[in-house]
């Protein structure tokens, strides 16, 4: 394996099990508890607590294919709460950033840090980054330190298994030797599933047999990714930290929490729908350039019960105007809608996002445009002082009867001035 001597140390920090614990600080009965988060209409398990995934339960599993082992084992049950989940992940990045401001987020519970580039002994600093987000925001994290990305989420995996010390470091080739012998191909970060089954049907099993191989070999079976993974395997850097770039297109959909047949849900949904894209638009300072809607019943009923449709318009100019892309989607809606089917599910897509700073308005509309745009920001900051939805548009409803079934879901602690945790 070839040996290269590199001063560079990224950092991986990941937060363990981080829905589950997201909940137990709010919660601490739930501390070593088993616990599970339920996704969309309590439908299936997307999180899973260390106790949890000890007795089997597994990802993606249906909730009723489970219901009765986690009565017997007494599991603890929670429909999701992406409110407090992205509140807290907020938190954690903001602390993250203010210890080493080089940093990318990589998703809601990870983040690339680049330590070489701060006076101080990475171990020891990862330990204090450990310690300081535990203390301030309440969430446990695994960090691995490497001279790669792809080492430093090898070296991730292996401290998440030793919860005591939470840090692994993987910056010394001899080290590394001996991990790499028998760390499994298929848990290789940017090596696909389709990719690790080839490699075992060609005997390659763990990442030193990978790293092993001449380059022409992977040239001919291979894409240049791999390539570059071997590379990385081998503690040469080939992917920098790269800044978090805005989202081209936003997604805003969900399934209901019953079967809708009237419009007038429909049209309330999509109204619900539009103002989170609108908002979630203005706050990356992005502005869509189309907007496109879409409506379809349940895929798993009979043949001719089985509708599915979609429009979209080209807006005149990009925006982000809850107002505007409100009104163009429930006009969209109505040309989809059909009476006599059993609505599953409503959406909207914000299309091929652009700059909000670079847009070219048109002169006569100017005024106008300014003037909504200063209403948005009223809105905005009205409903992060005082809550979401304190205020909102009449199309928007107030019953939802259609929202999705969350039963189980605990108060949105940090984000809902009506559900703020009681002190007694």
């Amino acid at each position: 394996m070839l040996s290269t001597h590199s001063n560079i140390c990224f950092a991986l920090v990941d937060c363990n099990n981080f829905y589950a614990s997201c909940e137990r600080i709010f919660n601490p009965k739930l501390n070593n508890k088993p616990l599970i988060i339920l996704s969309s209409n309590d439908g299936c398990v997307i999180a899973r607590s260390n106790e949890a995934k000890s007795l089997g339960i597994q990802m993606s599993q249906p909730y009723f294919q489970i219901e009765k082992l986690c009565r017997q084992h007494k599991v603890n049950a929670l429909s999701s709460n992406f409110a407090l989940y992205g509140d807290i992940s907020n938190r954690v990045m903001k602390t993250l950033h203010a210890l080493c401001p080089d940093m990318e987020i990589y998703s809601i519970d990870e983040a690339f840090l680049r330590l070489d580039r701060l006076n101080v002994n990475p171990v020891n600093y990862a330990i204090k980054i450990k310690e300081i987000l535990f203390k301030n925001v309440g969430i446990p994290v695994s960090i691995g330190l490497a001279p790669t990305k792809t080492l430093a989420k090898a070296a991730t995996n292996i401290a998440k298994k030793n919860a005591a010390v939470g840090v692994y470091d993987l910056r010394l080739q001899n080290v590394r030797s001996i991990i790499l012998n028998y760390f499994p191909v298929k848990d290789i970060w940017g090596v696909g599933k389709q990719s690790a089954e080839k490699l075992n049907q060609l005997h390659i099993k763990t990442a030193t047999e990978l790293c092993d191989q001449p380059v022409a070999f992977l040239k001919r079976h291979f894409s240049v990714m791999i390539e570059r993974t071997v590379m990385e395997l081998k503690g040469m850097s080939c992917v920098s930290l790269e800044e978090t770039h805005s989202k081209k297109n936003i997604i805003c959909s969900r399934s209901f929490g019953k079967k809708v047949t009237e419009i007038s849900d429909l049209l309330e949904a999509i109204s619900s729908y539009a103002a989170n894209a609108c908002k979630k638009a203005r706050n990356q300072q992005t502005k869509a350039h189309a907007i496109c809607v879409y409506l379809q019943t349940s895929r798993f009923g009979k043949a001719n019960e089985f509708y599915s449709a979609r429009d979209q318009e080209i807006l005149l100019f990009p925006s982000n105007d809850t107002v505007l892309i409100t009104a163009v989607a429930i006009k969209l809606l109505k040309k989809l809608f059909k009476r006599g089917y059993h609505y599953q599910k409503v959406g909207i897509v914000l299309l091929n996002l652009m700059p909000d700073h670079i847009q070219q308005n048109d002169l006569f509309a100017q005024n106008k445009s300014e003037d909504n745009q200063k209403m948005m920001s009223v809105l905005d900051e009205i409903n992060k002082k005082w809550g979401a939805q304190t205020l909102f548009l009449a199309s928007e409803g107030t019953e939802k009867t259609w929202t999705v079934k969350s039963s189980r879901r605990s108060f949105r602690y940090t984000t809902s001035w009506d559900e703020l945790l009681m002190v007694k």
